[in-house]
C-alpha cells in the first residue's frame, strides 16, 4: 500500500459526486483512504467500497474502457494514481502488479 501512496496524488471526493464513469477511458485509479462509495453497473448499485480499497485498475490493467461507475456516498479522501505513474509502478513491482491484476480480474469475472 505504501508503493500506491507514493505513487499517486493526494485528492478529496465531494459526497456524492461519481468520480468513475462506466463506458469512459482509463485514466487513472484510487486508493480509498477514507469515506465510501457505491459501485454501479448499468446504473445498478452492485458493491460498496471504503477505506482500503482501490478502484479503476481493471479498466487500467485491462487497457478497457470503465465497467462501472462509482460515486461517494459520502466524502472521501483517496490517492489518485494517474496513468503513467500506475503503469510504472505495476511494471517495476511485480507484487503490487500481482496483487492488483487479481483484484482486475476477481471483478471482471462478477461484471
Amino acid at each position: 500500500m505504501v508503493a500506491l501512496i507514493r505513487a499517486g496524488v493526494p485528492t478529496v471526493v465531494p459526497d456524492h459526486w461519481a468520480f468513475l464513469h462506466e463506458g469512459t477511458p482509463a485514466d487513472a485509479a484510487y486508493l480509498l483512504l477514507s469515506g465510501g462509495a457505491r459501485v454501479y453497473r448499468d446504473r445498478v448499485p452492485v458493491a460498496e467500497v471504503r477505506s482500503g480499497d482501490v478502484v479503476g485498475e481493471t479498466a487500467l490493467i485491462h487497457g478497457a474502457l470503465r465497467n462501472a461507475t462509482v460515486s461517494s456516498f459520502a466524502p472521501l479522501k483517496a490517492i489518485r494514481l494517474e496513468n503513467a505513474p500506475f503503469r510504472a509502478l505495476v511494471e517495476h513491482r511485480p507484487n503490487v502488479r500481482s496483487a492488483l491484476t487479481e483484484i482486475a480480474n476477481a471483478r471482471r469475472r462478477t461484471a
